[in-house]
């Protein structure tokens, strides 16, 4: 088996419909300049989904804003999974396009742990798991609502964890 093309795991905001700054919370601190629940826009998101503070969040308190990637899910969420979808309109879409945004930061995020450790001294049975693994966290015909509704709770996220977690002495020694 051929590994499959992977998908830009980096986040693409000019493609996206500020799904991070409405679907994610975050407190008050050192990185963030005020408290914001989940599934509220930030005050500073302007209708046309762009920052009204993106040239200067450091300095306005937000740096956690810049160290946030959704490792390019927004943007699949806007334009495969959901196109035409606007989290905007009503509270039914919004709860689909946190759900899906949610879930697939998660396919995302499992993609880049496993893409990673293509990178140790894998032996053969391990980069045929690897290659496995990424066959089904990158389907041929992307992700969909539905699939992403049952990913979470599916089998695939156990298993990347275990595949993972067995080559930790592979990592080990890797780094010796």
């Amino acid at each position: 088996m051929t590994a499959p093309v992977l998908p830009v795991l980096t986040g693409d905001c000019a493609r996206c419909d500020g799904l991070c700054c409405m679907a994610l919370a975050f407190d008050a601190g050192p990185k963030f300049g005020c408290d914001k629940a989940a599934g509220v826009a930030c005050d500073h998101l302007r209708a046309d989904s762009r920052c009204t503070i993106h040239d200067r969040l450091r300095g306005a308190g937000f740096s956690g804003c810049v160290d946030y990637d959704c490792l390019g899910a927004g943007q699949v969420v806007c334009a495969t999974v959901l196109p035409g979808v606007s989290w905007r309109v009503g509270a039914a879409e919004k709860r689909r396009v946190m759900e899906a945004f949610r879930a697939l930061r998660e396919v995302h995020r499992l993609i880049d742990l496993v893409r990673l450790a293509g990178g140790l001294p894998l032996d053969p049975a391990q980069e045929a798991a690897r290659v496995e693994l990424l066959a089904e966290l990158v389907p041929e015909d992307g992700w969909s609502e539905a699939a992403l509704a049952g990913f979470e709770g599916g089998p695939l996220p156990g298993r990347v964890g275990d595949f993972l977690r067995g080559l930790r002495d592979v990592a080990r020694s890797a780094s010796s």
